[in-house]
């Protein structure tokens, strides 16, 4: 285990010094003591120090590089010219990486013209991963008149890109200029269902439309929550599932219940395509308290019959909503609804203090296939219980012992062995790597986007993390190093500088002071933005959740309405923030504490009001997370407050935590050619029937 002594990039700058090939340096000759002071000084973003630096003169081509890639993160874009306007002595691989700062710097001087040149020139063979950049360059510097030149980058650009946002913008810029507007439309509300510029293209369609246009239209409509507008466009369709599925959503939001479960009766009756989602959904009507008890009587007969004409998992769902539960475990013993149902039959007799009857439930639970993390740390929290409170103490201290050691941040090893899992400041050897030469010469953002492309690499994803960290990144950061769990926690030791890989704070400044506005605390914030989102500030959910801390928009706008802000835009990291938190201290101020008020934020105040008026009003956190009757709902709690935990542990103020990554100079902000590709809004997270049908505003 190598100590952390100092910010990880002092490792880039040893290994520069050790392992760099003299050639590197080629250009003008120098002390070796100016070129350590320099790569020292970017390591540490010292940035006010490499101007007295380059103010000496004498620079190499590599300090030349690295200054250029200072200025570029303080946006002194004339620097960076005078820093990279001679690329002699530059590598040849670094070249193309050095170009194209430099367009961006000429382009922000403007001058566009030698900046397109340069583009223009690069974009005939850029390496890999460069050319969807290089071509975003091009088509935002070609004249505005140069429809066809546009049009050839855009689509270049399309066959380049890799991620979901960067599709999403070009096909909507494809659009735009009326590139083959019908066919990129359906592309795009394929991979962002409600893109207004998609939307816009469809619906100036001549009318009527064909049946894919309408099922596209209708469903953009209900995925905007303009349920009126959805039922409209989807009524007509015939013989499509999909229309029939979201039209049964709209009518069912619209309170329509009997007109939904005829459309979802006729699709999980036969067919396949939404059948299991439809009886998911009329089994979920059949015990809301909001609807009818006609229309609830109504969804029974309707499951019976699924019961009596259908097979596999639809039968099985079905049985599970009619409480038909010794035929389940009878006919799919090694169904999910089977594992519930035996789970709360445990539960049932571990509350009328029959131990061995709870435990002998729990461990038949326990071999269930394909278990999940969530169901996996809970079963061996309960089945450790019911052996201590059995006496049989050596079979608990095992159970808890494969507690630590397979969910050792969940929040039953919290629980069960509080102070348990030590930390240390180290990270394990087996992750260390030499610096790439990109990041030597100074180009770590493009350093990065390279090493993530090999994700299975363990060292690739952690330098590519440390790499998104130093650049103030976090969220990258958190996305490569969450796969490091397996080498940043062993034998019940943890290391605190790659947990906080794992668990960071992105914008501090927002949530402090949002936190504290509120009274919240801030790590109970950022323990539900890592849930919510996983801290991507254009994440947007299939149930229309948005941004950090996935607001629905009614809940967006009624919080605004509390907070008497005029105006708001649930994208705005900082609105987006204040609204969340503002509805997460009220959930506190109702609930009293964080694990209610984690489920009011998820399933709503309703439900969560519900389950503690069924006597979950003064119960622990364990015994409280198994009143929520949501699963999706009861994992998240436990996720959020096992992230909770974690966050307080890490960011103790104990000796021996490590040095945070000075970050006093401006931080980076993302790079250029990707800004608007980052901020169309990606669709994620899972969509879930029982939120979906009960989240309040």
């Amino acid at each position: 285990m190598k100590k952390i002594v100092f910010i990880f990039c002092l490792s880039i700058l040893l290994s520069v010094i050790f392992c760099a090939p003299a050639s590197a340096a080629a250009g003008k000759n120098e002390p070796s003591q100016t070129q350590s002071e320099l790569e020292t000084l970017f390591t540490a973003r010292k940035w006010g120090e490499i101007d007295t630096i380059v103010r000496r003169g004498n620079l190499s081509a590599r300090d030349r590089s690295l200054a250029a890639n200072a200025y570029r993160l303080q946006n002194r874009w004339a620097d960076v010219v005078n820093m990279l306007s001679d690329l002699s002595g530059f590598p040849n691989e670094i070249q193309p990486y050095a170009k194209m700062t430099l367009i961006i710097a000429l382009e922000n001087t403007g001058r566009t013209a030698e900046a397109f040149k340069l583009a223009s020139e690069l974009r005939r063979q850029p390496p890999y991963g460069l050319g969807y950049y290089v071509l975003y360059a091009v088509y935002r510097m070609a004249p505005k008149e140069d429809i066809a030149a546009r049009r050839t980058a855009l689509r270049e650009m399309y066959a380049k890109a890799e991620e979901n946002a960067q599709k999403i913008y070009t096909l909507s810029e494809l659009i735009k200029i009326n590139d083959n507007p019908v066919e990129n439309a359906k592309k795009l509300l394929e991979l962002d269902p409600s893109n207004s510029v998609a939307v816009g293209a469809l619906s100036s369609l001549p009318q009527p439309w064909n049946q894919e246009i309408s099922v596209l239209l209708g469903h953009a409509a209900y995925m905007a929550r303009n349920n009126k507008r959805a039922i409209e466009i989807l009524a007509p369709v015939k013989n499509s599932r999909r229309a029939k599925y979201y039209h049964a959503f709209a009518l069912y939001n619209e309170k329509k219940y009997a007109d939904a479960l005829k459309l979802w009766s006729e699709l999980a009756l036969s067919g396949n395509p939404y059948a299991l989602s439809s009886t998911n959904r009329i089994s979920i009507m059949s015990g809301r308290d909001e609807v009818p008890a006609s229309a609830k009587n109504s969804a029974k007969s309707v499951l019976q019959k699924i019961v009596e004409t259908r097979r596999g998992d639809i039968q099985a769902r079905a049985l599970f909503g009619l409480g038909l539960e010794d035929r389940l475990l009878l006919e799919y013993p090694a169904s999910s609804f089977a594992l519930r149902i035996i789970w709360r039959r445990g539960m049932d007799a571990w509350l009328a203090g029959n131990t061995n009857e709870a435990l002998w439930y729990w461990q038949r639970a326990s071999g269930a296939p394909d278990i999940s993390s969530a169901w996996g740390a809970r079963m061996l929290y309960w089945i450790s219980k019911a052996q201590e409170r059995s006496g049989d103490k050596n079979a608990a201290a095992k159970t808890l012992s494969l507690l630590l050691s397979r969910h050792p941040l969940s929040v039953y090893t919290y629980l069960a062995r509080p102070g348990a899992l030590k930390f240390t400041d180290d990270v394990p050897d087996s992750l260390a790597s030499q610096p790439t030469q990109l990041e030597r010469w100074g180009f770590i953002n493009h350093a990065r986007l390279l090493l993530q492309r090999d994700p299975k690499d363990a060292k690739k994803a952690f330098r590519a993390a440390q790499l998104a960290q130093w650049l103030g990144d976090e969220q990258k950061s958190y996305s490569a190093g969450l796969s490091l769990q397996r080498f940043f926690v062993r034998n019940g030791v943890a290391s605190r500088y790659g947990l906080r890989l794992m668990f960071p704070r992105p914008y501090y400044q927002i949530v402090s002071r949002a936190a504290e506005r509120f009274g919240v605390e801030d790590n109970l914030v950022w323990s539900v933005m890592r849930q919510e989102s996983a801290f991507n500030p254009v994440a947007k959910s299939h149930a229309g959740a948005t941004g950090l801390m996935q607001l629905m928009p009614p809940t967006a706008k009624g919080e605004a309405g509390i907070l008497k802000m005029p105006e708001f835009k649930i994208w705005d990291v900082t609105d987006n923030i204040t609204l969340g938190t503002s509805y997460l201290s009220r959930q506190l101020k109702a609930f009293g504490d964080p694990q209610r008020a984690a489920a009011a934020y998820n399933a709503g105040p309703g439900n969560a009001r519900r389950w503690n008026n069924d006597g979950g009003q003064n119960l622990p956190l364990d015994l409280w997370i198994e009143k929520i009757t949501f699963r999706e709902t009861s994992d998240y709690v436990q996720r959020v407050m096992g992230n909770l935990f974690t966050y307080r542990l890490i960011y103790s103020s104990e000796a021996g935590t490590p040095p945070a990554l000075d970050i006093s100079g401006p931080l980076d902000a993302p790079e250029d050619e990707e800004i608007e590709a980052r901020r169309a809004a990606e669709y994620s997270g899972n969509f879930n029937d029982e939120v979906e049908m009960s989240r309040e505003p």
